[in-house]
């Protein structure tokens, strides 16, 4: 007969079974003289469970030895008479024990067991954790106890054990005691040093379905534990995976190994067809929901941003980072964090992307595991602020999810939509489907083109404080003090890591190298190799100096295309958005020392062209959309810091120079000449422009609004 047996240290009759099928079962029961009685039934009443490391098998009181009512001179029926008595201490009538409660005679029985033994742990009421080589007498003062206490834990053989892994997991309550059968504490009030010797997550020793982990995490928490059957450390891990299958012993550990990866394997792909079909059965009704909500959140669209930096990559550049020890270690730690930082133009922006690629691959073949991202951007008034970049990320888990968040559904539905989420709504969400997730991870760039740096800063706080386990982060930006002081309380020294030029330069020497190799015109000087070395080592000493090189570029100009460039390059740092190319052809078409302004004969029949003399400081992109609309945007935020400094004045490209209040100014004026154009006046259109500070600038000189 199969069964799970249980032991009863009350005189009472008892009335129930520890079982959970028709099958009969046995109890221990009558005060201290135990004896095994069978039951019948599915009704489970509330039990207590027993972890412990088994001493020899001379020493331990088997399943045979209860039924034979012998073994009571064994050491081990000191730990059935413990647990019976800090049971019924706890008012509780039955308790579970392995070594007794397991016929193991029957190999049958011994399977079944095996293959249960977690959802038995899972569901008793307390789980009693009994180490026998930890003593509870620990002389000195208190700190001198906790620390000493601490370390005889870590050096407990409890904590090597393969079974033992599934015996602090499964429970929700575990209570160690000492050799001495003291209480030495809780799982919850241990965690830290459990957390530490075990290297398990925090979030699942207080409670988190360990299915919410990778597989190979969850290996990983059972990588130094050993079993005395080299098969039991696969067996040991049935219940953590949540699989079933045959016991082979003898098969050896190799064999046991590949069958329980097998059935890993085939389990996570049932898994996913159960929510492809869950998915797909709800789609229309999910789809429309999905697009209600997306349409009122109206958060930007950061691929756009991926797809540019993307395509600047040179193939094989940056896998000096994906290769390296952080960034390995940052996509299995928990709770991890990265900042990466360095001078302006340094490649911050490509490297983002090359390891968002990375990560999107990595989710793919992942199930559960998602990747979000976001990137600030100076050129785009859309993506400057917190409020954008949180829309942005809920857009992006609610497409990865099975479930859109209630109060987000709701709160979409409210007044038609017209309420719009705040902050704490929008973070609340993006919590909540976080916790769902297995992995997440996110990846934000730029964190110094957001205008509104502290109220970023605030929500990464949130998001650091919520210490969810499988959130994992990688922020990029210029090395600014405020955003340094803040990220230290949250990022590892060790994980702040700069851009150095070492590993820059190996990636600027192999696109320089590339570009060179493909360019036509540099084909009759391919078999001069001292040559072709001259222009390479000049091309790469050229990079290294930003300023150096916007100085050179801006002298380069003509002095015909003078005024041209100074308006271009003045709408597009201080506009509040992208310019059209269209815009771009209009803006050359103003000068503020003329009556009208606006001269439209001079606007440019092909601006495209008149921009390819500006390429290296302007870029051209698109919009997003199938429009095939085209933007003009500054190539670099550097761009825009270098026309400011006041250290130009005295160089060569002093004439580029810009003040903000100045270029402002013209702008304004240019809405000011405007009316009647294309908008009723010039507040209004400075309003539809998106131009804050120019609408300010009005309003402050008295425009009327109601004009």
């Amino acid at each position: 007969m199969i069964g799970m047996l249980g032991l009863n240290y009350t005189a009472q009759q008892p009335g129930y079974i520890i079982a959970q099928n028709e099958d009969g079962r046995r109890v221990l029961q009558d005060n201290d003289q135990f004896s095994l009685v069978e039951f019948v039934g599915n009704n489970i009443p509330p039990y207590a469970i027993l972890s412990h490391t088994w001493g020899s098998k001379d020493d331990e009181v088997f399943f045979q030895d209860i039924k034979n009512d012998v073994g009571k001179e064994k050491p081990g029926y000191q730990k059935i008479r413990f647990c019976g008595k800090q049971a019924k201490d706890d008012d509780l009538a039955f308790i579970w024990v392995d070594t007794c409660c397991i016929d193991k005679t029957s190999s049958a029985e011994l399977s079944e067991a095996i293959n249960s033994m977690f959802q038995w742990y899972q569901n008793a009421k307390i789980c009693y954790a009994y180490l026998s080589d930890v003593s509870n007498k620990i002389s000195g003062d208190e700190n001198q106890s906790v620390q000493r206490q601490k370390l005889a834990l870590q050096r407990s053989r409890w904590f090597t054990r393969g079974w033992t892994l599934q015996e602090l997991l499964a429970p929700a309550s575990v209570e160690f005691f000492s050799k001495d059968w003291e209480r030495l504490g809780s799982k919850q009030y241990l965690k830290q040093t459990i957390h530490e010797i075990t290297k398990v997550p925090l979030e699942v020793l207080e409670g988190a379905p360990v299915s919410r982990y990778s597989v190979e995490e969850r290996f990983s928490w059972a990588s130094n534990r050993q079993t005395t059957r080299v098969e039991d450390e696969s067996y040991c891990l049935l219940g953590i995976f949540d699989i079933h299958m045959p016991l082979i012993y003898g098969e050896g550990k190799e064999k046991a190994l590949k069958r329980l990866q097998k059935e890993v394997r085939e389990s996570q792909v049932e898994t996913a067809a159960t929510l492809s079909q869950n998915i797909k059965a709800n789609k229309p009704a999910r789809a429309a929901s999905l697009s209600k909500i997306r349409r009122w959140l109206a958060a930007p669209d950061p691929s756009v941003n991926y797809q540019n930096a993307l395509k600047q990559r040179q193939q094989d550049t940056g896998l000096w980072f994906l290769e390296s020890e952080p960034y390995t270690n940052w996509r299995v730690d928990a709770a991890s964090f990265i900042w990466l930082y360095g001078i302006p133009g340094c490649g911050k922006t490509i490297l983002s992307s090359t390891i968002l690629q990375d990560i999107l691959q990595h989710c793919d073949i992942k199930l559960g595991q998602v990747a979000v991202y976001f990137y600030f951007d100076f050129n785009d008034v859309q993506k400057q602020h917190a409020d954008p970049m949180l829309r942005s990320l809920v857009c992006q888990l609610l497409q990865q999810s099975v479930e859109i968040p209630t109060d987000l559904d709701t709160l979409s539905s409210h007044d038609d939509g017209r309420r719009q989420p705040s902050l704490d709504s929008l973070l609340d969400a993006t919590r909540q489907m976080m916790q769902k997730a297995s992995q997440v991870y996110i990846l934000l760039d730029a964190l110094d083109e957001c205008t509104q740096r502290a109220e970023l800063m605030e929500v990464l706080r949130v998001i650091a404080g919520w210490q969810l386990k499988n959130v994992h982060i990688i922020m990029t930006s210029r090395e600014e003090q405020d955003i340094k002081n803040y990220l230290e309380q949250i990022v590892e020294p060790r994980n702040s890591i700069c851009f150095e030029s070492e590993v820059v330069n190996k990636d600027i020497q192999q696109y320089v190298r590339e570009r060179l190799s493909g360019d036509n015109a540099l084909n009759k000087w391919s078999k001069d190799i001292t040559l072709r070395h001259k222009i390479e080592t000049a091309l790469i000493e050229g990079s290294k100096g930003m300023l150096y090189t916007y100085n050179r570029i801006l002298c380069a100009i003509a002095e015909d295309d003078f005024d041209n460039a100074i308006r271009i390059l003045q709408w597009l740092a201080f506009s509040g958005r992208p310019l059209s190319v269209e815009k771009v052809a209009e803006v050359i078409a103003i000068n503020r020392t003329r009556d009208p302004a606006f001269d439209r004969n001079k606007v440019l029949e092909d601006p495209l062209e008149a921009l390819d003399i500006y390429s290296s400081l302007i870029s051209i992109r698109g919009v997003g959309d199938d429009s095939g609309k085209q933007v003009a945007v500054l190539a670099h935020y550097s761009v825009k810091d270098y026309l400011m400094l006041d250290r130009i004045q005295k160089g060569q490209a002093a004439r580029y120079w810009m003040q903000g209040t100045v270029c402002h100014s013209i702008i304004s004026h240019a809405y000011v000449n405007a009316q009647g154009k294309h908008y009723s006046n010039a507040l209004y259109a400075a309003l539809r422009g998106g131009y804050k500070v120019v609408v300010k600038l009005l309003l402050n000189a008295g425009a009327n609004i109601n004009a």
